[in-house]
């Protein structure tokens, strides 16, 4: 049994919660960024919502540990670059959804290690 079955069929509720409460996250942010983009006349920024999107999906759909990481390394980038451009601190919540995805992995990946011992 792979990483995803295993997610899918037998980790805990807690686990799985955590996921999707990283990926709901991640899509409100992704709406409020897209919309904010459009507001503001900035329609190349639905590039950056389109990208962390996509990783937000992979994390959630895909069950992938690495969208989940590359989602927060993006996301450290893109408010970095935000602070640089404009003085202001935003996209903070991005990075709350990678830290939380990579969090709820990590766990999944120890109880998913331990159930392979178990098996075998």
């Amino acid at each position: 049994m792979d990483f995803k079955d295993f997610l899918t069929r037998f980790a805990p509720e807690e686990v799985r919660k955590s996921l999707r409460s990283a990926s709901i996250l991640a899509y409100a942010c992704a709406g409020i960024s897209a919309v904010a983009n459009l507001v503001l006349g900035y329609p190349l920024g639905l590039i950056d919502v389109a990208i962390l999107l996509g990783l937000a999906l992979g994390m959630h759909l895909g069950k992938s540990k690495i969208c989940a990481i590359l989602l927060l390394i993006a996301a450290v980038v893109e408010v970095a670059y935000t602070l640089a451009i404009t003085g202001n601190f935003g996209g903070w919540l991005w990075i709350l959804a990678g830290v939380s995805g990579v969090m709820a992995f990590a766990k999944a990946d120890k109880m998913y290690k331990q159930y392979q011992n178990g098996v075998q």
